[in-house]
């Protein structure tokens, strides 16, 4: 499977390329067709920070910002995202095919909501 996704970025990457494209989004039709952008938000905390312990937190703080995290958010732009497809079942139906799942999009692509 990665040789196909090394091809697929190897494929994106010389036609922009051959196109005149450069690192400028926008730059060429494949970017404009295939570019996205996802937004990476980190919550960091200083060493001496975490080495506190949890009752010394104020409780009735309602950001992270109050309990003493760091928020950064990076904007980064993207040619494909791999995505978890989950694996084919080992049985099959009564017609002696397999079940294919169908999984809606929204949760394939939750490894990307920063939650799971």
């Amino acid at each position: 499977t990665s040789d196909a996704a090394d091809f697929l970025g190897w494929f994106l990457n010389e036609l922009h390329k051959d196109l005149g494209g450069t690192k400028k989004p926008g730059s060429s039709i494949i970017h404009d067709v295939f570019q996205g952008g996802v937004r990476v938000e980190t919550l960091s905390r200083k060493t001496h920070m975490t080495k506190r312990e949890e009752e010394d937190v104020d409780a009735t703080a309602v950001s992270a910002e109050e309990q003493g995290w760091t928020r950064t958010e990076n904007d980064l732009n993207f040619m494909y995202l791999t995505l978890d497809i989950p694996p084919t079942p080992l049985f099959k139906d009564t017609q002696g095919g397999n079940i294919i799942p169908q999984i809606p999009l929204f949760d394939v692509l939750t490894k990307y909501n920063g939650v799971k």
